[in-house]
C-alpha cells in the first residue's frame, strides 16, 4: 500500500473507530514496511497483539499499594507491543475531556514523570 493509496483509503472512512482500528493499524504498519501483529507474534498475546489487558500509566504512581487503584483505570489498549507501546484509537467525536482530566493530581503526577520524556534528543537528526 503506498501513502497515496492508505490516505484515499482512510479519508473516506465515516464508520466507527471500533469496526476498523484493527484493519487500519494493519494497513498502516504494511504502509511502514512493518509485520502486522499476527505475523510478529503468531501466538497473539506474547508481545504484540490487538486489545491487550492494560494497567494505565497513572496507577503506577502507588507503588506502595498497587492493587489498591480505581478499578476504572484498568482497561484494554487496541494495540499494544511489549515494551514499546500502548496504542488507543478514539472516534473523531470523541471528547477526551481534557480540561477535566489535566486538573486531575494522579494525572499531574504521571506527566511529571513522563515529561521529561518528551524532550528531543540532542543527537537526533534533522526535522
Amino acid at each position: 500500500m503506498t501513502a497515496a493509496e492508505f490516505k484515499k483509503k482512510w479519508s473516506r472512512y465515516q464508520g466507527k473507530e471500533s469496526a476498523a482500528y484493527q484493519e487500519h493499524f494493519i494497513d498502516l504498519w504494511r504502509l511502514l514496511g512493518q509485520p502486522t501483529p499476527v505475523e510478529a507474534d503468531p501466538s497473539g498475546n506474547d508481545f504484540f497483539c490487538f486489545q491487550k489487558r492494560v494497567v494505565k500509566g497513572a496507577e503506577f504512581l502507588n507503588l506502595e499499594h498497587p492493587d489498591c487503584g480505581d478499578p476504572t483505570e484498568r482497561g484494554f489498549a487496541d494495540v499494544w507491543r511489549k515494551d514499546c507501546f500502548g496504542w488507543e484509537y478514539k472516534g473523531k467525536k470523541k471528547s477526551l475531556d481534557i480540561d477535566r482530566i489535566a486538573v486531575d493530581p494522579a494525572t499531574q503526577k504521571w506527566w511529571a514523570v513522563c515529561m521529561p520524556c518528551q524532550r528531543p534528543l540532542a543527537n537526533r537528526g534533522p526535522e
